[in-house]
């Protein structure tokens, strides 16, 4: 009996789940290892530890279900979960100590979710310094972050020395407010490697968001705005501003998609421009509207070593900028830097469109492609190629431009000596201003290597304008306009117009030939008063007289044309 006894209770004890001898895990060597409990079924799949301990946050309370489906599928782990809730900080009160205790709890762990709930909470400055951490909200207009400096950086990731990974911000309202700022950023996002930054709003500060050396970054869905606050032009004032701490991290592969920059109250006079780039290597703008400031995005190098390469914004709405929607390389008697990139968007901007390498003290822009998409009622140029070479403009619509009467073309290329231009089938027509556009296309005197193919020119006083002086100038392929055919009149020089089709008015003989005279250039024009006489020279390969009314066919080569 008594053997039996104690087998059962061997047995019984062997059974228990209870741990009776209260054995704790760093008995076992497991003393690091966090009290996460096993996924259960309802979480399988959502993609490993990060999903699995968000998931393990919304059982226990800490995070809204609605909410945790905007952040499942990001893909690193960020625990422990840190929660401010509406009643912990008193309204009004200063949350400064509160979001850097929780940065720094953060940052003694490697990881962690900075949770802010529904609330007002004013701050100074904190300091995000470890590598995946989330601050999170609950929706704009829900958290409410209230920066109270004019002059200090107030939510900082990380610092110039270390580089921060995998961080990130959402669902929050950075609302500055403070009456004319005069420096620092309501977000500063110093050396990081992964960034994302998703459905914020952010607003009012001298510059909304500045990253320094930013690389591998998203950034979608957030509001940027700015100026209520601004009495008087801020200089380098910018809702998005992007630069490198040194010429060796340079920001690159940024990636914004559907976000708004765009200036409310002053901001149409008082803010600089909504996204300034310093230094770049590789920032892509998709979708989202830009604009209600002076400039809406402004590429301007740091100095002279700096680079703007791969710029690209497509389908992006400039709306209603001062000086222009797309202004790459600003003016400087010492800067050189360098613009290359791709542009598709559409403009309205109160100066000009699209200026590129404007006044700039060095070569201007490198190899650029400008789709310009719609570009409409400009006071002066619809596209200024002010310095350069190497820039194609593809399907350009300008509707609008000279509204100031002050002798603007669509297209403007080579006043600083721009080269290399290329400009495929552009379409300059008059828009509601009583001034027509002073030409379609103006290649200035100092422009060289130009190329109009085809195009479109309806109300402009002029289709095609050449400098005296512009060198290497060509027009190929036929483009369409609102005005009569070209007429040019018979004389001892004649100048062949821009046009390859034209009418040779009136009967005097012709000695000399000038203007565009390209080898392989061929012309085709109609004598309709009479008969006119060309004398072979040294620049008409051949004697020949027209017959009224009948096509003569010229071809350019070696400096004369010839004529059958």
């Amino acid at each position: 009996a008594f053997v039996a006894t104690a087998v059962s209770a061997a047995t019984a004890h062997i059974g228990r789940t209870d741990n009776p001898h209260s054995v704790t895990k760093s008995q076992v060597g497991l003393g690091n290892v966090l009290d996460i409990t096993q996924a259960p079924a309802t979480h399988v799949g959502m993609g490993g530890e990060t999903q699995h301990a968000l998931a393990t946050a919304v059982d226990a309370g800490f995070i809204d279900p609605d909410d945790y489906v905007a952040v499942r599928d990001f893909k690193d782990s960020f625990l422990p979960v840190k929660k401010f809730a509406t009643g912990t900080i008193g309204s009004g009160q200063d949350a400064t100590a509160a979001f850097q205790a929780a940065a720094d709890e953060a940052a003694s762990n490697g990881r962690g979710i900075i949770w802010a709930g529904t609330g007002a909470y004013p701050i100074s400055q904190f300091t995000i310094s470890s590598s995946n951490t989330i601050l999170m909200g609950v929706g704009q207009g829900n958290t409410r972050i209230q920066p109270q400096s004019t002059t200090l950086d107030a939510i900082v990731f990380g610092d110039s020395v270390t580089k921060l990974q995998n961080c990130g911000m959402t669902g929050c309202t950075v609302y500055g407010g403070m009456a004319d700022p005069t420096s620092g950023a309501l977000v500063k996002v110093y050396w990081s490697d992964y960034f994302s930054m998703w459905n914020n709003s952010i607003a009012n500060g001298f510059r909304a968001l500045e990253l320094e050396s930013v690389i591998h970054s998203n950034f979608w869905g957030n509001f940027l705005v700015g100026g209520t606050n601004f009495t008087s032009l801020k200089t380098n004032s910018a809702l998005l501003w992007v630069d490198a701490k040194d010429d060796w991290t340079m920001p690159s592969e940024l990636h914004f998609w559907g976000n708004d920059f765009r200036g409310i109250g002053g901001g149409l006079t008082y803010l600089d421009a909504c996204v300034h780039v310093k230094r770049l290597d590789g920032l892509n703008l998709t979708g989202g509207h830009i604009g209600f400031a002076r400039t809406g995005v402004k590429l301007a190098p740091a100095h002279d070593a700096a680079t703007l390469v791969g710029f690209i914004s497509t389908d992006s709405y400039f709306d209603t900028c001062v000086n222009y929607g797309l202004w790459a390389v600003e003016p400087s008697s010492s800067y050189a830097g360098s613009f290359s990139g791709h542009y598709i968007g559409a403009s309205r901007s109160y100066n000009c469109g699209v200026a590129i390498g404007w006044n700039c003290g060095g070569s201007g822009t490198g190899p650029s492609i400008i789709r310009a998409g719609h570009l409409r009622e400009s006071k002066s140029q619809g596209i200024n190629i002010y310095k350069g070479s190497h820039i194609q403009i593809i399907d350009p619509y300008i509707y609008g431009c000279n509204s100031n009467n002050n002798s603007s073309p669509g297209i403007d290329i080579g006043g600083g000596g721009a080269s290399y231009v290329e400009v495929i089938n552009p379409t300059v027509r008059q828009g509601p201003s009583a001034y027509a556009p002073y030409a379609g296309v103006y290649a200035r005197n100092s422009a060289s290597n130009v190329t109009i193919r085809g195009g479109n020119f309806d109300g402009c006083t002029t289709d095609i304008l050449l400098g005296s002086s512009a060198t290497n100038v060509r027009t190929l392929g036929q483009y369409t306009t609102s005005k009569t055919i070209t007429y040019v009149a018979s004389a001892a020089t004649v100048t062949l117009p821009t046009t390859d089709v034209f009418m040779l008015s009136g009967t005097t003989g012709v000695t000399a030939i000038a203007g565009q005279m390209w080898d392989g250039r061929l012309v085709t024009f109609v004598t309709p008063n009479g008969a006119v006489t060309f004398t072979a020279g040294a620049t008409i390969g051949n004697t020949f007289t027209t017959t009224q009314n009948k096509p003569v066919n010229g071809f350019c080569a070696g400096g004369k044309l010839y004529l059958s």
